[in-house]
């Protein structure tokens, strides 16, 4: 089979599974897994693949027919300014959590202590932070093995290793230990990407439902129950003045801005943030006293 016979077939196969764009996929899979420049495809139409580059595109095909997210594919996600390794069980980034990224470097340029990453996932919000601030320190908790050990891989690619550490188990099993290592002053940054979709919300897409990690996804509570209980976390080792920045859902935002004063009364919502769309996604709470 040469490159051309199998971007018509991918192309023709995509498209009849309800694929929107199904030549740029077709394009994207090859280019990323033969290392091909997209400019060169055309070019390149005739060669002829070899058997072990036929079968693993023809792999590749059968998983994005299935509707895999090409992130897990490819094994890759760009996010801000780098790029992510990710497998499945480790949440795909997305391009709306950059926000927390680009609010903690507008509050904190020059930041060069240690903070802390929630739910770290593949590790992108803190790791990016990380690369920008060149003496601060980062820990990272996440519950899932598979995103702990991701995170590290990550932080070993970006050379990051010597300045982060990745702590595997639940935000409310390490409390104690935080206290312990940060101290009695804490911290004076949090960022955090919780789960905070309804378990019964009928809104999520099927192939984000199907393939990407339920425990960083769904969380009871109508969604908010991991938020609370990670703002009681923070609000114990939150320096006065300091400050973090939640992941939130599209309807969540004026009801933690007004039960907050009551769950955590020594934590108030400074702002909100709208994505590009124009829903509240990100949460900015201070600590004021």
């Amino acid at each position: 089979m040469t490159l051309g016979e199998f971007i018509s077939l991918a192309q023709k196969e995509l498209r009849e599974v309800g694929f929107e764009s199904p030549l740029s996929e077709a394009h994207y899979l090859l280019s990323q897994l033969l290392g091909i420049e997209r400019s060169r495809l055309v070019v390149c139409e005739t060669e002829t693949l070899s058997e072990s580059d036929e079968n693993k595109l023809q792999g590749a095909l059968e998983r994005r027919l299935n509707g895999e997210p090409l992130a897990y594919i490819v094994g890759f996600k760009d996010f801000f300014k780098y790029r992510f390794k990710v497998r499945p069980g480790v949440l795909i980034p997305r391009p709306e959590t950059e926000l927390i990224v680009e609010e903690a470097l507008k509050r904190k340029p020059n930041f060069t202590s240690t903070f802390l990453d929630l739910g770290c996932g593949s590790g992108c919000i803190g790791l990016s932070l990380l690369k920008e601030w060149p003496k601060a320190n980062l820990i990272a908790i996440d519950q899932s093995p598979i995103a702990a050990e991701v995170t590290r891989e990550n932080a070993i690619s970006m050379g990051l290793f010597d300045r982060s550490v990745v702590m595997e188990g639940s935000v409310e099993g390490f409390a104690e230990d935080l206290h312990k290592n940060l101290g009695a002053d804490g911290v004076e940054l949090v960022v955090a990407n919780p789960p905070y979709i309804d378990r019964a919300d009928t809104r999520v897409e099927p192939h984000v439902f199907r393939y990407e990690p339920h425990e960083a996804l769904f969380a009871d509570q109508d969604g908010l129950a991991a938020i609370w209980s990670w703002l009681g976390i923070v609000e114990a080792i939150l320096k006065p003045n300091g400050v973090a920045l939640f992941e939130i859902g599209t309807d969540q935002a004026e009801l933690v801005d007004t039960k907050i004063v009551k769950m955590c009364p020594s934590l108030r919502v400074e702002q909100i943030i709208k994505d590009l769309s124009g829903r509240d996604r990100i949460l900015i709470i201070n600590r004021i006293r």
